[in-house]
Parts: C-alpha cells; sequence; structure tokens
C-alpha cells in the first residue's frame, strides 16, 4: 500500500488476514453499466475480496459521474458476489473527487480506503477509513489521519506532526503529536455513544 497505513486501534480479531489479489470482475463492471448507467467504472480503483464472509469475492469499486455538469462525482459501489454474478451490497453518497485519488483494499472482512491530500503543498495529509459488515450495514468501525509537514518547521516553531486514530466501536480516539519524529504528546479521550454510520452515509 505504499506509504498509507494500517489501523492499529481497529486491529480486531477479524481484521486478520489478507486481500484477495485479483483484477476486477467483468460480472462487476457490467453490473455498474447495466444498473448505473449514470456512471463510469474506474476498475484502476477497486478492490476483490470476502467482506460479507459468506466466502464468495465481493467487490469494491469507485465509479464516476457522467453528468458533466456535476462537480466530478465520486461514487464507491460495493457489490456482493453469488458465483460469478453481483448485486450491491452498499453504495456511498455522490461526493468531489479525492484530490489524488483513493486506494481500496479488501483484507480481513473490512474495506479499507485509503486518501492523500498535499493541501497548500505544506502539508501531506493520509486518511484512512475502516468498513465491516455488520448486522447486514456495511458500517465504519475505524479511522486514521496523519498531517505531516513537508519541510523542516524552523528551531522554536512549536508545530508538530499529528496522528489521529479513532475507534468507533470502543469510541476512543488517541492523538499522537510528533515533532522531528519524536513522540511529543500523546492523549485519550472517549466520543459520546452513536450509532455507527453506513457507507450509505458516507462521502469517500
Amino acid at each position: 500500500m505504499g506509504r498509507y497505513f494500517n489501523l492499529v486501534l481497529v486491529a480486531l480479531g477479524t481484521c486478520v488476514g489478507t486481500a484477495i489479489a485479483s483484477e476486477l470482475p467483468e460480472a462487476a463492471k457490467r453490473y455498474i453499466e447495466i444498473n448505473y448507467p449514470g456512471y463510469t467504472v474506474d476498475a484502476s480503483t477497486s478492490a476483490v475480496g470476502d467482506i460479507d464472509g459468506d466466502g464468495i469475492p465481493d467487490v469494491a469499486v469507485v465509479c464516476h459521474s457522467r453528468n458533466t455538469k456535476a462537480d466530478y462525482h465520486a461514487k464507491l459501489f460495493v457489490l456482493r458476489g453469488s458465483h460469478g454474478s453481483f448485486s450491491l451490497l452498499a453504495a456511498s453518497k455522490n461526493s468531489s473527487a479525492p484530490q489524488h485519488g483513493a486506494e481500496l483494499e479488501i483484507r480481513g472482512r473490512s474495506l479499507y480506503i485509503n486518501k492523500f491530500h498535499s493541501g497548500d503543498g505544506t502539508m501531506n495529509n493520509f486518511y484512512q477509513s475502516q468498513f465491516q459488515y455488520r448486522n447486514a450495514r456495511l458500517v465504519l468501525i475505524g479511522t486514521e489521519e496523519t498531517h505531516e509537514a513537508t519541510s523542516q518547521p524552523p528551531r522554536g516553531d512549536p508545530y508538530m506532526d499529528t496522528s489521529v486514530s479513532t475507534n468507533f466501536l470502543t469510541r476512543v480516539v488517541i492523538t499522537t503529536n510528533k515533532r522531528k519524529g519524536k513522540i511529543v504528546k500523546t492523549s485519550k479521550t472517549r466520543l459520546s455513544p452513536a450509532q455507527l454510520t453506513a457507507l450509505d452515509d458516507y462521502e469517500i
């Protein structure tokens, strides 16, 4: 996955395993083309693996709106596999496409969405969202954010790199501040109880 990171906070027993390495199946592409003709399939932003735990590979793929008047809408479709055919498992909301695109991975029955933004060029911002299929819904169970300066801050500058890990199952948030690669401060907070966010209510 290159520079992208893995969620340590949400490393549950169900998150152990590897992704199924495979190209986007033609049957999955045809399903999108037939049922969602307003979108084009981005086969380069896809992942194949078992999300729902039935032993049959499922598919996650980003598609883009054909509407030229739209703000470059991107939409993530997750398709349930069934011995060569596919049906819709979940789909995200329409959203503006990530600045540098997105990477998808299905590993250990979890779907990981990785994004990178460089902002104004002074920061590198990495984002990872982890979804799991729970109670017949694909829900967000954890996020990881890392913000790194692209250049060394001047002497005396208090600016620090920051990473934030959020586990929505335990509702624990851990924030780590680093300066020159060394941990300066780590803090832990707890979120208020809330319903887990479904992929259907999420923008990639």
